[in-house]
């Protein structure tokens, strides 16, 4: 049965998933994308058409997808056009969040015959181009440095506050660097470290854990980094820190020393998680091992250590974060980015 393939970004539910951008390196706030077998229909308002008649043709993504290629580029000026226009076959297959309106007026359409997905393009985008690599490759260097440069100075750290230390690193990425953080940084000081996503608030630091996690973006690729480090003078509770973080930083290089093209999704979490449990220490380990990142912090497919079974390729990216986290003293985690 021939199939018309119907995605939206919608801003008023907070879902963006780039999918324009993979198409053509440029993404307006709102669009819409309609495609089939003889045709891709990209659907915004005129404000964007300036900028898109500047980007040459050869710079559109071709995308090969169940072997229909990308072929045609059509440009339409209102964002309210008359959808039953452009959907000619039976089946329509729609991203998951599609606005209601949306929705219903594709039932309208074809009552009979839609089927909902959750990333149209995600088989495409789990594996990178050489020129997406450099990309996070800088992303990662980019943060590495303000690590490094926020490490050397953790002692003047002493009686700042969480949002004053997120400032800081905020200035480091943009002063030199030109692009933004790629997601909220988390600032997290003491028993807020235990707090999963924390957002940066009034905290003031003194000597215990803390712990940050960040990312850099460079030219729409992103990094994702978390270290956790005591802040100065070892006082009451830093050997017990320091032995966690030592099996923290361990289970974390034993997976990171096993990555290979052919490894089973699945064994990710098992090499990681049977490691932290060796210490009795499992049921503090309360997240995923590991999770897609480039255009977004969180990429899809979704990770599960019980559902998938599929095997690692060369050029997938993805994080390995190992944790530990006791409730009311403080996380442990340690995160880096992994390319097969």
């Amino acid at each position: 049965m021939a199939k018309t393939y119907f995605l939206h970004q919608d801003l008023d539910n907070w879902y963006t998933n780039k999918n324009l951008y993979y198409l053509l390196w440029f993404n307006p706030t709102l669009w819409t994308i309609i495609f089939d077998d003889e045709k891709i229909n990209l659907i915004f308002d005129a404000r964007y058409f300036p900028k898109i008649q500047k980007i040459p043709k050869s710079r559109f993504r071709k995308i090969l997808w169940n072997k229909i290629e990308v072929k045609n580029i059509l440009l339409n000026i209102d964002l309210e056009i008359k959808i039953d226009k452009l959907i000619r076959w039976k089946e329509i297959i729609i991203e998951k969040n599609l606005p209601t309106f949306m929705y219903k007026k594709l039932k309208e359409i074809k009552p009979e015959n839609i089927e909902i997905i959750s990333n149209i393009f995600a088989k495409e985008r789990i594996i990178k181009k050489d020129c997406e690599i450099r990309r996070i490759k800088k992303a990662i260097n980019i943060i590495n440095k303000v690590y490094k440069d926020i490490f050397k100075i953790k002692e003047t750290l002493i009686w700042k506050t969480e949002k004053e230390v997120r400032k800081i690193i905020i200035e480091m990425i943009i002063t030199n660097w030109w692009d933004e953080e790629s997601f909220p940084t988390i600032v997290a000081f003491w028993k807020n470290s235990a707090i999963p996503h924390h957002e940066a608030w009034n905290t003031k630091i003194w000597n215990w854990p803390l712990l940050i996690d960040m990312g850099a973006v460079y030219q729409w690729y992103l990094s994702d980094f978390t270290r956790t480090f005591w802040v100065w003078e070892n006082t009451k509770g830093y050997i017990e820190f320091e032995k966690i973080k030592k099996i923290v930083i361990n289970a974390h290089n034993l997976w990171k020393n096993s990555v290979k093209e052919w490894l089973n999704w699945k064994e990710i979490d098992k090499i990681v998680r049977d490691y932290i449990d060796s210490f009795w220490y499992a049921k503090y380990f309360s997240h995923s091992t590991w999770h897609w990142i480039w255009l977004q912090n969180h990429e899809e497919p979704w990770i599960s250590e019980r559902k998938w079974d599929k095997k690692l390729e060369k050029w997938m990216v993805f994080t390995i974060e190992p944790g530990i986290y006791l409730p009311n003293k403080f996380w442990v985690r340690w995160e880096n980015i992994v390319i097969v």
